[in-house]
């Protein structure tokens, strides 16, 4: 049996609201992407505990989620940067296994290479330019993985 630790950095009143939590926690994330710092972001949690409203908001847009209020943010950085471009992948970590959500789901692997740096093996990469492109794919990944 493996066991686990875990710690989280802040608990929230339930009347806080997707910005509120998105300012806070995933803002600076962002931002320090753009300063050459590998971040990364992720919900975990139980079935039914609010994730992909956290993550996605809701349908008809009147609460953004975090991708949403991220991809904002990352397109306005993207154009202070003469030259840079956005790449964006989609994957799935599900009982151990990796999942690459803009390939039908396609098995990926993790390596690390000889330098120490994580790499996820065949993983799609898709060049992004606006925000509807980063949510549109999103959406693609989403889709894969529920009728996957």
């Amino acid at each position: 049996m493996e066991e686990h630790s875990f710690t989280f950095d802040n608990v929230f009143e339930s009347d806080r609201d997707n910005t509120d939590l998105y300012e806070e926690c995933v803002k600076p994330l962002v931002v320090e992407c753009f300063n050459g710092v590998k971040t990364t972001c992720f919900a975990y949690g139980q079935t039914g505990s609010g994730k992909t409203f956290t993550m996605m908001g809701t349908r008809d847009g009147s609460v953004s989620g975090m991708y949403t209020l991220a991809a904002y943010d990352m397109i306005d950085l993207l154009d202070q940067y003469e030259g840079l471009e956005l790449f964006v992948s989609f994957y799935e970590i599900y009982c151990g296994e990796l999942y690459d959500l803009l390939n039908k789901r396609t098995k990926v692997a993790c390596r690390e290479d000889a330098k120490q740096r994580v790499n996820i093996i065949n993983l799609t990469e898709k060049k992004i330019n606006q925000v509807e492109e980063i949510m549109d794919t999103i959406h693609q990944g989403l889709k894969c993985r529920t009728s996957g």
